[in-house]
């Protein structure tokens, strides 16, 4: 799978790019829209229905939201727009350290990355209201890192 945070996953022009610089010279801006919507486990056909409109309409990254006992489960989601999208990304929308394994989340992205052939994103922060439903507080820098650190063993290594 190929790591979405490594420099050759980043567009040749990154160092350019609108997204990365505010300063765009003489050229035209180049924007991409994505979205992020949580998968209703009692309205599945909606959630792909969605899914399949976004991508119709050039959307260019579709994330699932990943907030443990409140929201569908983000993998079996992100499964989902892959199965029923062919352009966009796919992302989860935001994993954290605190509620997910890194194993286990680089296990379930390596496999979305195959179904989506190779168009999954593991989208990673300190954590929101997973955590706060969970009782626990956000992840710290260095939980964040480690995190990471393990993910890209994974992918690595397999």
């Amino acid at each position: 799978m190929n790591d979405p945070t490594s420099q050759e996953a980043r567009p040749a022009d990154a160092d350019t790019d609108p997204i990365s610089s505010h300063d765009t010279g003489s050229r035209p801006m180049t924007v991409q829209l994505g979205m992020g919507f949580a998968l209703d486990i009692g309205a599945p056909e909606t959630f792909c229905a969605t899914a399949r409109a976004a991508d119709r309409a050039g959307l260019s990254m579709l994330g699932v939201g990943d907030s443990p006992a409140w929201l569908g489960d983000v993998y079996v989601g992100m499964s989902l727009i892959a199965q029923n999208t062919s352009n966009c990304r796919v992302m989860s929308w935001v994993t954290n350290p605190r509620t997910r394994h890194p194993v286990v989340a680089a296990a379930a992205v390596t496999t979305v990355d195959a179904i989506s052939g190779g168009r999954a994103v593991l989208g990673l922060g300190s954590g929101e209201t997973g955590v706060h439903n969970l009782g626990v507080k956000r992840a710290t820098l260095a939980q964040l890192e480690d995190f990471i650190g393990t993910v890209r063993t994974v992918w690595d290594t397999g």
